[in-house]
């Protein structure tokens, strides 16, 4: 089937989620697999087929013919249209992925790949081909919330380790200032 490309966005776009140390859309066979039997191809569809390139980079493609326009493009009616279907594909998608997270063991990572999959960081990253949505940037968060999807352990490892060392200077005598005034 032939692909139609939406985009290509940088490595520095979005951090890719990942389930079991594998990033999310490394699987998007699999995951459109369960979501088109689960919820139908409408929902399959609306998310695009990474490719990953070797600078971090990713292609965003589709098989969907059609006009390709991004939703900022379109005007006020059909872009409100066009994200109020994106928004019910989405969350039936995350309501599909509580469920397979609920139904136990066996489904449960399946359910947080599906809850992954959903996630889009903030963005324009929806698209109309052929006026149906489609899209890109699934899988990834924006940077504050890619720490959150970390396990436990690593969340506890990044607040133990300071980001920055800071520069001394004004602000450290301000501060040493004020602790003294405080204290005394």
């Amino acid at each position: 089937m032939a692909q139609q490309q939406l985009i290509r966005t940088e490595a520095g776009a979005g951090h890719a989620l990942q389930v079991n140390g594998r990033a999310v859309t490394a699987a998007h066979e699999q995951v459109v697999a369960i979501i088109r039997s689960r919820l139908g191809q409408n929902h399959a569809d609306y998310l695009a087929r990474p490719a990953p390139e070797a600078d971090g980079a990713v292609r965003w493609s589709t098989h969907l013919a059609g006009t390709v326009r991004a939703a900022g493009e379109l005007g006020a009616d059909e872009r409100d249209k066009l994200q109020r279907t994106a928004e019910r594909l989405a969350g039936d998608i995350r309501g599909l992925a509580a469920q397979m997270q609920g139904e136990g063991p066996a489904t449960q990572m399946v359910g947080q790949m599906l809850e992954r999959a959903a996630q889009v960081p903030s963005g324009d990253w929806l698209y109309s081909v052929g006026g149906k949505p489609v899209t890109v940037m699934w899988g990834h968060a924006g940077s504050a919330l890619a720490a959150a999807a970390l396990p436990p352990w690593a969340q506890a490892l990044l607040a133990q380790r300071p980001l920055a060392r800071p520069s001394p200077g004004p602000a450290l005598r301000v501060r040493g200032l004020q602790q003294s005034k405080v204290a005394g």
